[in-house]
């Protein structure tokens, strides 16, 4: 029964510590671009795959003009209440419109893209860190990871106070 329990705490502890380091890790990854600028966004539709995968994690820098972007550059952009992530396909530098269109997709979108409504050009992307950022972005999933994250510690706790106690009887 020993054998057990030391094995279980083993992998209490393991998993503790995976956890955190996936923490501290997905934070760095989402927060500290913020400091620069750039702004992360997460990737929930399959317009524009192979390319931006359902999952990932864009990263976003803004334009200031239209000069900045050229035909073949990822732009993100609002539609409606919706981010989108397309490729331009042509610019029309008398109005400042793009026409883009997803890798997936067929056909161009139908509406042109103003430049007011585009957010910035995407940067890179890391595949499957939207899930997560997707998540933080709902209340009940930032509930769940604080619930999740107080549970892990104190089942640490619990084993950090249960094995001292167990070596303090032994001695």
């Amino acid at each position: 029964m020993n054998i057990l329990i030391s094995r279980l705490r083993t992998a209490i502890s393991i998993l503790t510590n995976l956890l955190l380091f996936a923490a501290v890790l997905a934070a760095l990854l989402l927060l500290v671009p913020r400091t620069m600028g750039v702004t992360p966004y997460a990737v929930l539709s399959s317009s524009m795959e192979p390319a931006l995968p359902v999952g990932s994690v864009l990263y976003v820098s803004p334009c200031e003009s239209p000069g900045q972007l050229q035909n073949q550059d990822i732009i993100a952009y609002r539609s409606g209440n919706a981010f989108v992530a397309h490729r331009i396909l042509s610019i029309d530098p008398e109005t400042g419109e793009f026409l883009t269109k997803g890798d997936s997709n067929k056909v161009p979108d139908e509406s042109p893209v103003l430049f007011a409504d585009v957010l910035g050009k995407v940067r890179f992307h890391i595949p499957f860190l939207g899930y997560i950022l997707s998540v933080l972005q709902e209340k009940n999933g930032r509930s769940m990871l604080i619930l999740t994250a107080v549970l892990l510690l104190a089942a640490t706790q619990f084993t950090t106070t249960r094995r001292s106690i167990h070596e303090e009887k032994n001695h």
